[in-house]
């Protein structure tokens, strides 16, 4: 498994391994099945940004699957989460995403569950109205919200 994945991740995903049969029934073969080893795309033209939160499933996708991803995306990742690993995940995802327009903004010293703190949710509500409003509406100006210079 690339990449190398905690003790405690593994026995969990294993767990979902169980269960892959009847994902892939609910899924369908025309997803599922491919000459490349891929899943087939899985999206829908009305997505046009993302905002993964702690994302946690690198190892389902791979680096060919990632690099497939074409939309922008905005992740935020707290460093000392110990559900999400913040290199193995985070900065393994971010870095292997195809698209140019990502970003990852890393709360320092921040657990999964930052959100729960109001300060941190305000601070995450501020990046998504942001992003999003630079990305679907248009909001040029919005762009300075979430650049490096901000976060700064």
């Amino acid at each position: 498994m690339k990449p190398d994945e905690s003790v405690w991740w593994l026995n969990y995903i294993c767990f979902l391994a169980r269960k892959w049969d009847t994902f892939v029934e609910y899924t369908g073969a025309e997803i599922t099945t491919s000459d490349d080893g891929l899943w087939q795309p899985v999206t829908d033209d009305r997505i046009k940004a993302v905002m993964p939160l702690a994302p946690g499933v690198s190892w389902f996708y791979g680096e060919r699957g990632l690099a497939s991803a074409d939309r922008p995306a905005f992740m935020i990742c707290g460093t000392e989460d110990k559900l999400i690993d913040y290199q193995t995940e985070c900065v393994y995802t971010y870095e292997h995403l195809g698209t140019t327009e990502r970003f990852l903004v890393s709360f320092i010293g921040k657990k999964h569950m930052m959100v729960e703190n109001s300060e941190q949710a305000a601070r995450k509500n501020h990046f998504a109205t942001a992003f999003f409003g630079y990305y679907l509406q248009d909001r040029e100006e919005y762009a300075t919200y979430f650049s490096e210079e901000f976060v700064k």
